[in-house]
């Protein structure tokens, strides 16, 4: 079965990216050494290649005290636009996934892998 590519799967081989398999997609893993997109990172910005992940839009009158309950980071401080990188924990404490929220006016979005 042949790995599945995102829209930004061009743009990633262009610029030399050692691509690598991920969950069934073909992801970029570096572009360079560790070193210098560490420096790259830190000094300017970093993208990430979201395509190949899943998107929830969590809404209703609870959707708050659900995540403050599924995620480990306090979601009610989010202002709207503002976006928290947070884990969903098993009831040991295992990670079970790294996902991104996103506060709109009336629900969040969030990003699962």
């Amino acid at each position: 079965m042949a790995l599945r590519r995102t829209i930004l799967y061009d743009w990633h081989v262009e610029h030399h990216a050692f691509m690598k398999e991920y969950s069934g997609w073909e992801m970029p893993l570096t572009y360079s050494t560790v070193e210098q997109e560490y420096a790259g990172v830190r000094n300017f910005a970093g993208l990430i290649d979201l395509c190949h992940t899943g998107r929830l839009r969590i809404t209703g009158r609870e959707c708050v005290a659900f995540l403050q309950y599924v995620t480990t980071n306090d979601v009610e401080g989010l202002s709207v636009g503002q976006l928290q990188e947070t884990l969903i924990c098993n009831k040991q404490g295992g990670i079970i996934d790294f996902v991104t929220l996103i506060r709109a006016e009336d629900y969040f979005l969030m990003n699962v892998n």
